[in-house]
């Protein structure tokens, strides 16, 4: 018997799979899923376990609490702790609960049941303010805040707001994305920082003023951070860029970045450009300037010459 074969078989002896160095934990896992799937509260589990070298070690541990209370989904998530213990320590965990349809709570290896009860009460909460009922709202909760990530929402605005209004005072971050990017109800939205209802409702106040539309939205403690304009009419671009300039401000406090795009085709050259409002340093192209169109580009320097800089 070779040498190769000998180390094979006592690999395998060990419990070793694919050379990876970490104990098989399959038949731990299969017993994990039957366990979950048992516990009161919950309608289903699954319990997904790779280890080779191709795709790594994961554990990927899933269960479906939609119809229990969240004092029923904080007794799962103290159960699965009991019952996965140390087994799976040397892999890379995932935990989802889905705790409504069309809304997820994710944790990492470590899944505090108090937590993910909190989390899945403001996932509930934002689900119900959404206006389609194919929106799906995916909640990351935090000990002290959480993230809100969701994708191809009808109306964003009011995702948003809704987003906001649960747990904007303790958010670790909001990102909305629209089904239609560029629609008036569809701007992406990526905010950072707390931002209360009231606050929020006078930023987008400012919004509404824009003559322009806003695909692109970033607010970091309740300032807006970056604004991107699609504007519709090349030729006035210099006079709605400014005005929006105008309603939007910037200071060295709370800088802002406004940039502008004419068409929503990425081609070159572009009609598009930016300026640092407010920052004190020179303005960042995103691109070189001979890569916009020579309209573009004198709407820019006009614009950058009125708005940028450490202005108060």
């Amino acid at each position: 018997m070779t040498l190769l074969r000998w180390v094979a078989l006592l690999l395998l002896g060990l419990g070793l799979v694919a050379c990876t160095g970490v104990p098989d934990r399959s038949a731990a896992a299969r017993q994990l899923e039957t366990d979950l799937g048992r516990l009161p509260g919950v309608e289903s589990a699954s319990v997904g376990h790779t280890n080779d070298f191709t795709h790594g070690t994961h554990i990927e541990i899933g269960v479906n609490v939609d119809e229990a209370s969240e004092a029923q989904i904080a007794e799962v998530a103290t159960r699965l702790n009991q019952l996965r213990g140390n087994t799976f320590d040397r892999y890379e965990q995932s935990v989802s609960f889905s705790v409504a349809p069309l809304a997820t709570v994710n944790t990492g290896t470590e899944v505090i049941p108090d937590v993910v009860a909190r989390g899945a009460g403001e996932a509930r909460r934002i689900l119900a303010k959404l206006s389609s009922s194919t929106d799906r709202v995916t909640l990351y909760p935090g000990r002290t805040g959480s993230t809100v990530d969701m994708d191809y929402i009808t109306d964003t605005n009011r995702a948003a707001a809704a987003a906001v209004e649960v747990i904007g005072a303790h958010t670790g971050g909001i990102k909305i994305r629209g089904k239609d990017s560029g629609s008036e109800q569809s701007p992406t939205w990526d905010i950072t920082g707390p931002l209360g209802p009231e606050r929020f409702r006078d930023l987008r106040r400012q919004l509404d003023e824009l003559p322009a539309t806003a695909g692109f939205i970033r607010i970091k403690d309740g300032h807006f951070q970056q604004v991107n304009l699609m504007l519709s009419n090349p030729e006035t671009a210099y006079q709605d860029v400014a005005a929006a300039a105008k309603i939007m401000g910037g200071s060295p406090e709370h800088p802002l970045r406004l940039a502008w795009n004419v068409e929503t085709a990425v081609k070159e050259p572009r009609w598009a450009g930016s300026v640092d409002i407010g920052a004190c340093i020179n303005d960042i192209d995103i691109s070189a300037p001979d890569k916009l169109t020579p309209e573009a580009q004198v709407v820019q320097q006009r614009i950058r010459a009125e708005f940028s800089g450490c202005r108060r």
